[in-house]
């Protein structure tokens, strides 16, 4: 892990009082959230509750009509969203190459990124003719690229099959090691495991946060709660 303080106000995301509607309907209601280095939040909540909303907003991609967001200026962020933001009529390889160029990715890591999601059969095929799976493996594998400080995942084992997953999991497991902010919307049953916090959030707002790398017990009860208002 980064020598660097882990939780240092300098060298951590930081959410406050985040609010945003679209027209009438308010999908974050004065939401606060904190992600230190070496530190995996799993956001929790029904379709609705706000999660991609938040998620795109911590990335940048949404201005919050109240509220901050700050983080180093130094951190590039990795972002694997519910939408993936592929080039539909580029290949696998075109599109991937591309963001590598724009991150400055040295090609092994690039290769070695195809390579542990499965892809190079795929390399020349045009994104559209992809099925959702590999598709959401394209995205992961570009999220990855220049090896970002804080990497933001929306559903991102939704799609994948059983291997995938546990590529994912041994990825998120070794994002962590290094150091790296994450923060991710999933399914309980397969990577849950994972984190280190859990926070639920209901109708925009945040109902329950089991604090930084709290016991497994104290997210468990978190997740109960989720579940019972998930009934």
């Amino acid at each position: 892990m980064s020598s660097q303080a882990v939780g240092s106000v300098s060298d951590m995301l930081s959410a406050t009082g985040l609010v945003k509607r679209f027209g009438r309907q308010r999908v974050l209601a004065s939401v606060s959230l904190s992600c230190s280095r070496g530190e995996v939040v799993v956001l929790l909540g029904a379709n609705g509750a706000g999660k991609s909303t938040l998620l795109r907003t911590l990335a940048g991609l949404i201005r919050p009509d109240s509220g901050v967001v700050s983080k180093p200026k130094s951190w590039r962020v990795g972002l694997a969203a519910h939408h993936t933001f592929l080039y539909n009529k580029l290949s696998v390889f075109e599109n991937i190459n591309l963001y590598s160029r724009l991150v400055g990715a040295l090609a092994h890591e690039r290769d070695e990124l195809i390579e542990r999601w499965g892809l190079k059969d795929f390399l020349n095929t045009p994104v559209v003719e992809l099925s959702k799976g590999t598709s959401s493996k394209v995205a992961l594998c570009r999220a990855l690229l220049g090896r970002p400080e804080l990497l933001l995942l929306d559903e991102p084992s939704s799609n994948l099959d059983e291997r995938s997953v546990e590529v994912l999991r041994e990825t998120i497991d070794s994002q962590k090691e290094r150091g790296v902010a994450v923060v991710a919307t999933h399914d309980l049953s397969r990577l849950l495991d994972v984190a280190t916090r859990v926070v639920v959030l209901e109708r925009g707002e945040c109902i329950a946060d089991s604090g930084a790398n709290a016991s497994a017990d104290v997210r468990n009860q978190v997740v109960q709660r989720y579940r019972e208002a998930n009934r």
